[in-house]
């Protein structure tokens, strides 16, 4: 997966207990033209993914050795180096390809032990009226669709996946 990202033109990282220290700086990315962001779980709580890229978690990027936090930042160096930020890096001719792109797309590949968390990560996409997609892929063989939903559950689910297929092989 990574080569043929690579060889796309896609940067991409992986999200997960490992990067702990750049969880918020893989987030921040995730909004930006052709970023890929690979969560092998719920992360990035208290960092908003913005379309473009996000100037205020660029900024406090940039000055966080200089200052004990985020409130001790002089208003007027703030302002300008959001400005500076959103100059430099095109953020809303960013925003305006992403959005065109159709916005962030978040792609599941398995449920979770708790609803909420799903909840939560289908939430990324779509927000503050910007547009998103979600799509989730589950195997019949996933414990928490089995245990979650029930043997009927997964039954009819199966039922409409050969259904599916069959209309679709109609039509080829």
């Amino acid at each position: 997966l990574s080569r043929m990202l690579q060889k796309d033109g896609f940067a991409h990282q992986v999200l997960n207990a490992k990067q702990h220290a750049q969880e918020a700086q893989i987030i921040v990315d995730a909004g930006r033209p052709k970023v890929v962001t690979i969560a092998t779980n719920m992360a990035g709580r208290g960092t908003d993914i913005i379309l473009g890229g996000n100037a205020q978690a660029m900024a406090w990027a940039k000055l966080h050795d200089k200052y004990p936090d985020r409130r001790a930042v002089p208003p007027e160096e703030w302002q300008a180096v959001m400005e500076e930020i959103e100059r430099a890096e095109k953020l809303s001719e960013e925003r305006a390809k992403v959005r065109e792109l159709g916005g962030l797309h978040v792609i599941c590949t398995e449920l979770h032990d708790s609803a909420r968390i799903d909840r939560q990560l289908m939430g990324r996409c779509g927000r503050q009226g910007d547009p998103g997609t979600v799509r989730q892929y589950m195997s019949l063989d996933d414990d928490v669709l089995l245990t979650g939903f029930g043997p009927e559950t997964a039954h009819k689910m199966e039922l409409l996946g050969q259904q599916a297929r069959a209309n679709a092989q109609r039509h080829l």
